[in-house]
Parts: C-alpha cells; structure tokens; sequence
C-alpha cells in the first residue's frame, strides 16, 4: 500500500509540474532582449513579386503557399503568384453573377487538393481551384449563427471555424469543423458566459494552423486551446494577469474610451513547431513576444512606442526588420511595402524605383520567406 501511495505522488508531482509548464508569464516578463533573424531561423530569403496592371496590390496579406506558389489576399481579390515572384492568375472575381463570391472575410488554401476555399460574410465558402476555375460553394453556418474565422486544416482535413452564438442572457463560443463539401463534422464550446453586454464591436478570435491541429485563443480568454485528431484540449495559458482583458473591454466600444488607461491585448499570434510569436497591444505602445514551444519560456520581448516598427534585425539590411505574419509549419512569411523601405536596404535588393515611377505606378511587395 504504501509503495501504491509513494507512485501516486510521483504521478501528482510530475502532473502538477507539467501544468505549471503550460503556463507562460506575459504579466511580469524578466527578459529584454533583441535578436537576429538568424538566432531564430535557418535562411531568410526575399521575393519581388512582379507588378503588371493585372496585379497591381494596395493593401495585401500572404495567407498560404506551397512548394510552386504563394497565394495574396488584396480587398476582395486573390492573386497567385510563383515562389519566384512571377504573377500567374488572379481567383475568383467579386461581384454578384455565378462562380463570383461576396465580401471576403477568410481565405484558405487546400495543398493537398489544390484548392482555394473563400469566406463571405453571409457565411459562405467557395470553392476555386488553382488557376481560377470555379468548383461550387456551401454554407458554413445557419443564420442563427455569427461566423468570425475559418481555417482550413490540412492535417485535420477540413475547415475549423469560430462561430459564436450571443442571446440575451450571454455568449457561446465554440470550434466547428466542415468537410471541403460543406458537410459539419463536430462542434467544440471553448467559451460561455452569462454576462449581459452591450456589443458594439466584435474581435475575431485567432485561429491559426500548426502541426498536428489547429490552434485558437480569444482575446479575453487566457487560454490557447488545440484541436487535433484527439478532439479539442488546452495547450497552454498565456497568462496576461491583471492585464487580461474583459469581454466587456473588447466588445463594448464606449466601455472601452471610458476605460482607456487599461489598453492591453494581444493583438496577433502566430504558431510554427518552435515558436509562438505575439504582438501584444498597449495604450501607447506595441509589445513583441517570442515563446519557445521547446522550453515553455520568453525568449524574446521588444516594447516600441507607436511609429516606424522595429522587429527582429535582418543581419545585412540597415533598417528593414521582420515580423511574421503568416506560418507554414516551421516556415513564416511576411510582405515588406517598397515605399516603407531605406534606400540603402532596396538598393541590396536591386529594387529600382525610378524604373517605377517612369511606368506610373508602385511597386507590389517583397515577400520575405523565413525559415526555422
């Protein structure tokens, strides 16, 4: 009996340090540092992507790309682009008539099938596959349901969504998975409350794909939840302690003026197999957090005051910093804006603006392509 009750405290002990593991400190962070991109990725490579009249880009997002292709989300438009920069076809068209989509709030790409899925703010998902050709649309939610993110997950094989049910008396929030056919799978709670709230404004949750699942976190709730092949659990708790926002404070915009002192959230996340990467918000400044997924602690943490933003230095470039905003397993990409650039840093890159100007247009972005 006694040797029973000696393993049984073993197995307490070693759970209850496993937990205090799954806590990260972003209240009272003891590290100041700052960091090549070298100490934290194997090669940085940078992309011009061709600028023609058929995709000149004003306000674009990389959210996918493969081994041949990187996919741009511009307003309601999508671009297809080679991993060499050459343009090839834009997908989908906005508009009204068949094979056209609406109002886009999520783009996602299938890489095993060669499929682009768009979200539309009506609820729907439609179909494209590489080079543009339409392939149909479901929906992904009923009407009594607000769709906020959708995120199609290859190793689970399906989309995860973040729907969300408020009534009279609270929220639910919960994780929905759909097949690339529309059919629903499974449906997750991951948040419910009572709480009486006049929401004048909504926060999508950050949803994010890493290996083995998808991640989510919302931004009054601690916790990163995962969701794998498992079913969903809590990967860890990143702890904001007095800082952690309200449901009242992010949603409730007048709330939120009156209570302005107490600005602080995180903002943007993103996931790779090592790292966990958080732009976290403040009232007066923009904090940067690096976690080491290896070590469960803050490698890094960067506060700068609003204005020209300083990410982790690129060894060789005397101004231009990088900060991910897109990952691919251990691969993250971001897109640097020509006219934010030194001179000095487009020049090392052969970038000419003259060359620009005389053909009466800007230059589309870098693409930065970082990998760990």
């Amino acid at each position: 009996m006694k040797t029973i009750k000696y393993l049984l405290a073993i197995c307490l002990f070693l759970v209850s340090c496993d937990t205090e593991k799954k806590v990260i400190d972003l209240y009272d962070i003891d590290v100041d540092t700052s960091l090549d991109t070298e100490d934290i990725f194997s090669s940085v490579s940078f992309v011009p992507l061709e600028t023609t009249e058929d995709c000149l880009l004003r306000t674009p997002n990389v959210f996918a790309a493969d081994d041949e292709n990187v996919f741009i989300w511009d307003r309601n438009n999508i671009y297809r682009f080679a991993l060499d920069g050459k343009f090839r076809n834009r997908i989908g068209t906005f508009g009204k008539g068949h094979g056209e989509h609406g109002s886009l709030n999520s783009a996602n790409y299938d890489k095993k099938h060669w499929i682009v899925l768009l979200g539309t703010r009506d609820g729907f998902i439609y179909k494209y596959d590489i080079n543009g050709n339409y392939l149909g649309r479901f929906r992904l939610t009923s009407k009594k349901e607000m769709l906020q993110a959708a995120r199609w997950n290859s190793d689970l094989d399906c989309m995860v969504c973040e729907v969300r049910k408020y009534t009279a008396d609270g929220l639910t929030v919960y994780l929905k998975t759909v097949s690339a056919d529309g059919e629903e799978l499974k449906s997750y709670t991951v948040y419910s409350d009572k709480e009486k709230i006049g929401v004048s404004m909504y926060k999508t949750g950050m949803l994010r794909n890493g290996i083995g699942g998808a991640y989510f976190k919302l931004p009054f709730d601690n916790r990163l939840f995962l969701l794998s092949s498992e079913g969903l659990s809590v990967e860890l708790t990143l702890d904001q302690g007095k800082n952690t926002p309200s449901r009242r404070y992010i949603e409730d915009m007048e709330y939120r003026e009156m209570n302005s002192d107490s600005q602080h959230h995180i903002d943007k996340m993103v996931i790779t197999d090592k790292y966990i990467f958080l732009s976290i918000i403040q009232k007066r400044a923009c904090q940067e957090v690096i976690v080491s997924r290896e070590t469960n602690t803050v490698v890094y943490n960067s506060v700068y005051s609003y204005g020209p933003e300083r990410h982790i230095r690129i060894p060789g470039m005397a101004e231009t910093t990088f900060w991910p905003w897109v990952s691919d397993g251990n691969t993250c990409m971001d897109l640097l804006h020509v006219e934010e650039m030194g001179e000095q840093d487009l020049q090392r890159l052969g970038i000419d603006i003259a060359a620009a100007e005389q053909m009466g247009m800007g230059l589309n972005p870098i693409l930065v392509i970082a990998k760990q």
